[in-house]
């Protein structure tokens, strides 16, 4: 079983910090709203404070496995598609639901995961976890990460110091080797991919993994050198670490509709600009825009770079709906 909807929803153990400087965010609020009072009524009015709904309610957002987590006085429960409320608010947080379970954070801030009907299935025991992906869980015990299976059992150990859900039966894994080289002598982190069972699946140790496996590829990268920090250079390799291409560009989005977003350089007034590859590598559009979305139902998001104006695009570049639109949203998946 995948994760939710696409690899948008990827997840990793460095979502954890993002939760938790939310939460953080969310519990200072009312107190730099009073600061931003004491400036006058004007900026707190235009204070980004108040937008709604909050980061840490919008987490784990969505309809899946027919349910959607809701908020109600701080806590999190589950309603249905009718807008019922299946699971009363009772937990102190959530997340989706996949295969029938949900991570839910307990009172005393331990995870475990409950079932479509609230029933408490995997004890809190853990101290992070996310939703199932591919029948493994990302768990968190300590202040490592290992993966657990849908009986609540251990099948990797945790002793990763950061770790990501599987995707097509990979999972990349990070961990800090303290043995000497001669350009970190103190040591440097090491990127590798393990299979469900936590064996290693592709001999090669990677600098870096920015894009997790879609489709038979993911994307990595290699240190090239240092220069105050390294230098990286980003290639894509297939399922037995093959090099396929590199990626000659700062920026790149995950594939939609077998196409990624990447700069291609900047207008006259020294801005990014954007186009597409596909999964060879190749150029899908000559023209650059000033801003490009995913694609989502064959067409895009494209804004032009010399007038701003918004509209949507095809896989060839050309306009569908014509650019006279101040902002747009997604055509999204049914």
């Amino acid at each position: 079983m995948g994760c939710i909807g696409s690899l948008a929803f990827s997840q990793s153990s460095s979502d954890k910090d993002s939760v938790i400087n939310a939460r953080r965010r969310d519990a200072t609020k009312k107190a730099r709203v009073k600061e931003r009072e004491k400036l006058g009524a004007e900026a707190a009015r235009l204070s980004d404070l108040e937008l709604y709904p909050t980061e840490t309610m919008t987490w784990g957002r969505g309809f899946s496995d027919g349910l959607a987590k809701i908020t109600v006085n701080g806590k999190a429960g589950f309603i249905d598609l009718k807008g019922d409320v299946i699971i009363k608010p009772r937990f102190k947080d959530a997340e989706q639901f996949t295969a029938g379970l949900a991570p839910y954070e307990s009172n005393n801030g331990k995870w475990g995961f409950i079932d479509t009907r609230g029933a408490i299935k995997i004890k809190p025991i853990f101290d992070w976890a996310f939703t199932f992906c591919e029948d493994r869980a990302l768990v968190q015990i300590g202040q490592y990460w290992g993966y657990i299976d849908k009986t609540g059992a251990i099948v990797i150990p945790a002793v990763y110091e950061e770790a990501d859900s599987f995707s097509e039966g990979l999972a990349s894994v990070n961990f800090y080797d303290s043995s000497p080289v001669p350009a970190l002598p103190k040591g440097r982190w090491q990127y590798r991919f393990i299979d469900k069972d936590g064996k290693i699946a592709i001999s090669k140790t990677f600098d870096g993994v920015d894009r997790r496996f879609d489709q038979g590829m993911a994307l990595v990268s290699r240190d090239i050198g240092y220069n105050k920090g390294a230098i990286v250079e980003s290639y894509f390799i297939d399922k037995t670490g093959k090099e396929l291409w590199v990626l000659n560009s700062w920026f790149v989005s995950s594939f939609s509709d077998d196409a990624i977003v990447v700069a291609a350089g900047e207008d006259e007034h020294g801005h990014p600009i954007y186009s597409y590859l596909d999964r060879t590598g190749k150029r899908l559009t000559e023209r650059s825009f000033s801003y490009l979305s995913g694609f989502s139902e064959g067409l895009s998001v494209a804004r032009v770079e010399w007038t701003g104006d918004m509209g949507f695009i095809d896989r060839s570049g050309e306009f569908v709906i014509q650019p006279k639109f101040d902002s747009l949203n997604f055509f999204f998946f049914r």
